[in-house]
């Protein structure tokens, strides 16, 4: 007795833990959290393994009150809003139906007990096919099988309705082993055990079928997505029997439905076997389908499938098929989608017709519905379909106009940013494409396409893009109009970007409006960086149109802008060169030139010197310098020759600034001319130099700024030096002809006069010796009058200081000096006479009375040498007057002279009165007279009592 009794208690044991489990796992279930999900499906997986099992007979009123509440716990979760994981709920399930099986495993299985159990385990399996749980439906359907088995026992006998409902069961569950079958991958068993269910199909009532069918459904949905064809259609083909052996009245609503399924995937299950027969029975589906589903979505769908698989399908009826479906289909955010699929397959077929079917899809069912995103979407695909197609219609154009007119007019839509930069990207590539072709009324037409109100969201830059090539087309066409609508509407600041300025230019310079030019002109020139691309454009259209003065202008910016040097990539000779010849040009023909003109160009080559130099200084490279021998001969040679022609006309600044950019650019040419080179370009040299004097002395003397005229002066004495230096040099040349040398001792001696000049303006006192010394490197005395007089203003103007006598004596020194080396080279004797008074005079005043009695002695001399030459025949010029001493300088000489020893004499100064007096008598007596004076100052001298009171 002692096993049976352990075997109880073991039992007993086992049954207390599974009711406990039982009794605590409700509450559990329902407070289910996703951390401890894991948890209770465990649990319930480790003691169904325990079930079921023999209950004691005092429990098993227990295990069937637990497993029925458990049951109805899981069926009242099910329908919860929150209802538990799905695993633990069939797991519950199967778990609630163990409990019910084990209290009923021994006794008790009457017929009303065995249904109710094959109810739970058939609901408990299907849980079990919804979540995976395979095994545990196996399970439990296994479980099932016994009491089937005594259902459907040989004695058991069932009236006529409770036969129905045990066939019922019976062919439930013959449906749940079969799909449990296909589940575990056993097509044989699965077939085996629908060859159980194929002889009772008929007896099935609706409900029955419709279970059946949907499962069988379900096999041949998962064996068409593992592409094994030939078994879906086997599969669907049991699905459509089970569903057509019955009376349509009596099948539910979704009877029809889950028909229709099965007649779709069964037609595509049988032209994807692309054979002749399938898609032949596939087209009889399909007929049967659109008599009893005309207005479904998928019959449409199959239709095209099947127009697809065909090797040349007809876009006509494709259109058809399409069209239908817009009026019937429900117009879901799904099926949009796959009418917008459809119609992309439409396209590849015919665009034509492609375009036409969007066109009836926006007019027969987008506008009507509140959607902008669909209604976008369908006009982004038909401006794609329409600018993508290879073969566009000739009113290609004026049919998108249209299509977007509607759309705005119909819903107000104005596309997304996104979308519109996505049309005007396309739209962009035709307006290239015929840009390139020269379609200038082409490109026009996709530019208004570009600017419709539906692209309102386009941004400035990319409207004023579309403008812009608007308005190059417009000037292709010498639309002159078109092209300023064009430019109006843009916003203002992208009028005044330099691309539209550049346009803008192009039509002022081609209408002839000057004023909109410049101001165009002024702009591009603002808002150009480092890139002058669109300044040198510019200058090209203005050149192109024949407009010199706008070329200028524009020029004339590039090098303001860039501070007259050049950006990256470009040639600055070239580009100085280019706007010289045009300023050139400009003055040519014009008495006097235009004051700008000559500015702009003095700026022209002064930028040109001051390139070279500081070239000279950065470069080592002779290969690396862009201003070469050729271009600072070019420059050198031009400024030259403006300098020379109008140096008559032109303002002397701008003659002096020339001739300055002329000496800088002959400087840097003589560091690497040739020697047969080098005279020509000091000839040049010095003629700059003399005209840049000249300006310079110009500048001074006419200024009214004293500081501004000091400065010129500077300049006088520079350039002066220079000169000086230059003609010394040219003058060693042995080969130079004498016209050519009298020509630079000419120049020699004005640049001393200048010079002189320069000395005195800036008081530069100790400067004056080196300068008289100057006078006498080349003997020329038809210049010495000039310096002479120059040299009595100096000695006034040193009076005048008050600097001293130092000075003063340099002065009358270098004068007495000229009367000397003049009397040598010329017989003009009245500029001798004249200066020697003027010095005598002098030399009185200043108290200096020993030049003062040397200008009587050389008075004298001169006087009586030309008084022996007047004597032998040889006294008279080629102008026929008499070269002597003027009597009435020689007289005045003697006169003052003689008061001058009266004076002495009154100061009882005795000895310088018989100097004085004797002086004045001797000159006297050389006059042309015949000695009157003479005796007249000797009666006077004979009544001075000397020695007396």
């Amino acid at each position: 007795m002692a096993p049976i009794t352990l075997a109880k208690s073991e039992r007993d044991k086992k049954s207390k833990l599974i009711f406990n489990f039982a009794t605590r796992i409700a509450e559990r279930v329902a407070s289910e959290t996703a951390q401890n999900a894991s948890f209770i499906k465990s649990d319930l997986q480790d003691h169904i393994k325990l079930l079921p099992i023999v209950v004691p007979t005092a429990r098993f009123k227990d295990f069937e009150t637990q497993g029925t509440d458990l049951w109805n716990l899981s069926t009242r979760l099910s329908r919860s809003d929150n209802a538990p994981n799905k695993t633990v709920l069939c797991l519950l399930r199967v778990f609630a139906f163990s409990l019910l099986d084990s209290a009923h495993k021994k006794g008790g299985k009457t017929s009303a007990n065995c249904v109710r159990l094959l109810k739970v385990a058939f609901k408990a399996a299907k849980a079990c096919l919804g979540c995976g749980e395979v095994e545990q439906g196996v399970k439990v359907l296994e479980r099932a099988t016994e009491y089937l088995d005594e259902l459907c026992g040989e004695d058991v006998y069932l009236s006529g309705e409770e036969g129905k409902v045990r066939d019922r069961l019976e062919g439930e569950y013959y449906v749940l082993r079969t799909t449990l079958a296909y589940k575990q991958s056993k097509l044989d068993v699965a077939e085996h055990m629908y060859t159980k269910i194929g002889p009772r199909l008929s007896t099935y009532d609706a409900h029955s079928a419709e279970d059946l069918a949907d499962a069988l459904y379900e096999i041949g949905k998962d064996l068409f997505s593992k592409k094994q064809y030939e078994l879906a259609v086997r599969w669907l083909e049991r699905s459509y029997d089970a569903l057509g052996e019955q009376d349509l009245g009596d099948l539910s609503d979704n009877a029809s439905e889950l028909r229709l399924c099965v007649m779709q995937l069964l037609a595509k299950s049988m032209f994807s076997l692309k054979t002749k027969e399938g898609i032949e029975r596939a087209r009889h589906f399909l007929s049967l389908m659109d008599v009893d589903f005309a207005d479904k979505m998928v019959v449409g769908l199959l239709k095209l499938e099947l127009l697809n698989i065909e090797e040349k399908p007809s876009a006509e009826e494709y259109f058809t098929v399409l069209e239908r479906m817009f009026r019937t289909i429900p117009l879901t955010r799904p099926n949009f989608k796959t009418i917008m699929h459809h119609l992309h397959k439409l396209r590849k077929l015919d665009t034509n017709l492609a375009c036409k079917a969007l066109d009836d899809l926006l007019s027969m069912r987008l506008y009507s519905e509140d959607k902008p995103e669909w209604i976008e979407r369908a006009a982004m695909m038909r401006i794609w379909m329409t600018t993508s197609s290879p073969e566009m219609r000739d009113d290609v154009q004026q049919s998108l106009l249209d299509v977007l007119d509607n759309v705005h007019a119909n819903t107000r839509v104005r596309f997304s940013a996104a979308a519109t930069y996505a049309a005007q990207t396309l739209l962009w590539k035709q307006i290239e494409k015929a840009y390139e072709l020269k379609e200038y009324e082409v490109v026009q037409a996709w530019c208004r396409l570009s600017d419709h109100d539906v692209f309102a969201k386009c941004g400035e830059l990319n409207r004023a893009k579309i403008l812009r090539k608007s308005m190059l087309c417009s000037l292709a066409r010498q639309d002159i109009p078109s092209a300023r609508e064009a430019y109006s509407k843009m916003s203002e600041s992208q009028q005044n970007s330099p691309q539209t300025q550049y346009l803008a230019y192009k039509i002022g310079v081609r209408s002839g409006d000057a004023e909109f030019a410049a101001q165009s002109l002024d702009l591009v020139c603002k808002h150009s960086g480092k890139d002058a691309t669109l300044l040198y454009a510019c200058v090209l259209e203005s050149q192109q149109c024949g407009d010199k003065r706008q070329a200028i202008a524009a020029l004339q910016k590039v090098l303001e802008k860039y501070d007259f040097n050049a950006p990256r990539g470009v040639d600055l000779p070239a580009l100085l060169r280019c706007t010289a010849r045009f300023l050139k040009a400009e003055i040519k023909n014009k008495e006097p030139p235009s004051e700008e003109v000559m500015e702009s160009l003095c700026k022209v080559f002064e930028a040109s010197a001051e390139h070279a130099a500081r070239q000279k200084r950065t470069l080592a490279n002779k290969e690396e310098k862009v201003f070469n021998s050729a271009e600072l001969n070019w420059f050198s040679r031009n400024s030259y020759n403006i300098a020379l022609e109008f140096c008559g006309v032109i303002e002397p600044m701008h003659l002096f600034r020339m001739c300055r950019s002329c000496i800088q650019m002959i400087e840097l040419l003589q560091a690497q001319a040739a020697e047969d080179e080098a005279d020509g370009l000091r000839i040049r040299y010095i003629l700059c130099e003399m005209l840049a004097i000249c300006a310079a002395v110009v500048l001074a003397r006419s200024e009214d700024n004293i500081e501004d005229s000091m400065q010129h002066y500077l300049a006088v004495r520079f350039h002066s030096k220079s000169l000086r230096s230059l003609i010394e040099t040219h003058l060693a040349i042995p080969s130079i002809g004498p016209a050519t040398k009298k020509d630079l001792i000419s120049k020699h001696f004005e640049s001393v006069k200048y010079d002189l000049e320069a000395v005195l303006r800036l008081s530069r006192w100790d400067d004056m010796e080196p300068l008289f010394n100057e006078c006498f490197r080349y003997e020329d005395p038809n210049y010495w009058d000039t310096i002479a007089d120059l040299a009595f203003v100096l000695n006034e103007e040193v009076a005048k200081a008050g600097v001293g006598t130092k000075y003063q004596e340099q002065i009358l020194k270098f004068i007495q000096r000229i009367i000397n080396t003049a009397w040598k080279a010329t017989k003009n004797a009245q500029n001798l006479a004249k200066w020697i008074r003027c010095l005598f005079q002098i030399a009185v005043e200043s108290s200096n009375e020993i030049i003062a009695l040397y200008c009587i002695d050389q008075a004298t001399m001169f006087a009586k040498k030309w008084k022996e030459i007047a004597g032998k025949g040889k006294g008279k010029e080629g102008n026929g007057e008499s070269n002597v001493f003027p009597a009435t300088e020689l007289e005045w000489l003697a006169a003052t002279a003689f008061n001058r020893a009266v004076e002495f004499y009154c100061v009882e100064d005795d000895g310088n009165c018989r100097i004085w007096a004797e002086k004045a008598m001797m000159l006297a007596g050389e006059g042309s007279d015949g000695g009157a004076l003479g005796r007249l100052l000797q009666e006077r001298y004979k009544g001075l009592m000397f020695g007396k009171d």
